[in-house]
């Protein structure tokens, strides 16, 4: 299991996926602000977009003002580690901050607004934590996270372990994060994608394959209620590696019914 897996919490925090890659090519579009639309794959009622970016939160894929789907910690207070925690959970990775992963970045861009509104999330569960794995919630984007997003939805993916209902709690999370964003709010769907991060792949261990096969599966078997004027919602898979970019579209070539539609990569640049 993934060492990390069970650090997490307001005192120890969660390692996740680094926000930014150190790939020379991803350097150069984080400086210019550029993300990069890589394949596309139309599913019966939802557009997928796998895109290639230096940063989620900040470069976001889609150019307009949709919702984020991100993994979060139990207790949605952001994570919470030290230099030497962070050498102690990645030895040799370098140091990683807070403010590095996903769920940081979001903290630290919300601000005082998201940690006030995701105080207010009851704490019902053993040891103060907000969310079981599996669960989503959704709050509006406050603080700068409003520049980029018109909602947020925190999920919180589960530890994984091979054999076990990780799998089923992974693509739950995808489930209702659909739910959250299409559902709430039908008119604006087809207008205003929802942009996911990998769930589950960094700090609970999933291995990239069954997270993106967690994530095809829930857009396999999402069906509507019924569809806006505009047409499908567009899901926006953000990955911040090119590996795991190229794995990532090998998963959903092989998931997905019908022939994918390659897309030419043009960088479009996005709010900042």
């Amino acid at each position: 299991r993934n060492p990390t897996a069970r650090a997490y919490g307001c005192k120890t925090g969660v390692v996740g996926h680094q926000r930014a890659s150190r790939s020379p090519a991803l350097r150069r579009r984080a400086g210019a602000g550029m993300a990069s639309l890589i394949r596309s794959w139309a599913a019966p009622f939802v557009r997928v977009e796998l895109h290639l970016t230096p940063d989620v939160v900040s470069f976001p894929p889609a150019g307009r003002r949709g919702a984020l789907l991100y993994g979060a910690n139990p207790f949605l207070c952001g994570p919470r580690f030290s230099a030497a925690e962070a050498h102690a959970l990645l030895p040799g990775k370098g140091i990683v901050y807070p403010e590095q992963t996903v769920d940081g970045a979001v903290t630290e861009i919300g601000g005082l607004p998201l940690r006030r509104a995701l105080e207010r999330v009851p704490a019902r569960l053993p040891g103060g934590a907000r969310l079981a794995p599996g669960d989503v919630v959704r709050t509006e984007a406050l603080g700068g996270l409003a520049e980029s997003f018109r909602a947020v939805l925190h999920a919180c993916p589960p530890d994984y372990e091979p054999g076990s209902r990780a799998g089923a709690l992974l693509r739950r999370c995808y489930d209702r994060g659909f739910e959250l964003a299409w559902a709430h709010d039908r008119e604006a769907a087809a207008a205003c994608p929802l942009v996911t991060a990998l769930l589950g792949a960094g700090a609970r261990g999933f291995p990239v394959a069954e997270s993106v096969g967690a994530l095809a599966a829930a857009v396999s078997s999402w069906a509507p209620r019924g569809l806006p004027e505009g047409g499908p919602p567009t899901l926006c898979l953000a990955v911040t590696d090119d590996e795991v970019c190229a794995h990532a579209a090998e998963v959903l070539d092989a998931a997905l019914a019908g022939r994918p539609k390659a897309l030419k990569d043009k960088p479009a640049k996005t709010p900042t």
